[in-house]
C-alpha cells in the first residue's frame, strides 16, 4: 500500500479534478450535439455550449495557481466586480429562462422526452449552476486563502 505525502496527495486530488472538468466538458458537448442534432431542441442544445464554454473557463481557474489568480483579479478591483457581475447576471439569466421553459413545457402539457421544454429546462439550470461555481470559486479567492508557502506556486487549485 502507497503512503502518500501531503504534496503527494495534492497532486493526486489536482489531477483527478482536472480529468473530473475534462470529463464534464465532453459529456456536455456530446449531451448538446445530441439535443441539437437528434432532437432538433435549440435551448437544450444553447444551454449545454453556454456550460462547456463555462466550465472550461472553471478548468482555466482551477489550473491557475491561487496567487495568479489573485493577481488578475486583486480583491476590490474593476475586473473582479465585472467577473461578478458578468457571472452572477449569467446564472440568474440561466434559473429564469428554466423557470420560463418549465412554465412553457407544463403549459403544454409536455412529456420528458428530447423534444421537450423540460430538457431545455436542465440546460439553462446546469448554465446557471456552472456561473454561480465561477462566482462562487472567485469569492473563495482571497488573500487569506493563499498560504506562503504556496504563493507563485503552480499547480494551485482554487
Amino acid at each position: 500500500m502507497w503512503k502518500l505525502t501531503s504534496d503527494g496527495r495534492k497532486k493526486v486530488i489536482y489531477y483527478v479534478m482536472l480529468f473530473l472538468y475534462a470529463a464534464f466538458i465532453i459529456a456536455y458537448v456530446v449531451g448538446a450535439f445530441d439535443f441539437l442534432f437528434h432532437y432538433d431542441n435549440k435551448w437544450a442544445a444553447a444551454g449545454f455550449f453556454v456550460v462547456v464554454f463555462l466550465i472550461g473557463i472553471r478548468f482555466w481557474m482551477y489550473y491557475q495557481s491561487r496567487y495568479t489568480l489573485y493577481a488578475r483579479f486583486p480583491y476590490g478591483s474593476k475586473a473582479r466586480i465585472c467577473f461578478y457581475i458578468v457571472f452572477m447576471c449569467l446564472g440568474f439569466v440561466g434559473v429564469g429562462l428554466g423557470i420560463w421553459l418549465m412554465i412553457r413545457g407544463l403549459k403544454l402539457k409536455q412529456r420528458w422526452d428530447g423534444k421537450s421544454y423540460f430538457c431545455s429546462m436542465i440546460g439553462m439550470f446546469m448554465m446557471g449552476k456552472w456561473a454561480f461555481f465561477l462566482s462562487l470559486a472567485m469569492y473563495l479567492n482571497h488573500p487569506l486563502s493563499i498560504p506562503e508557502e504556496e504563493e507563485k506556486k503552480s499547480p494551485g487549485c482554487v
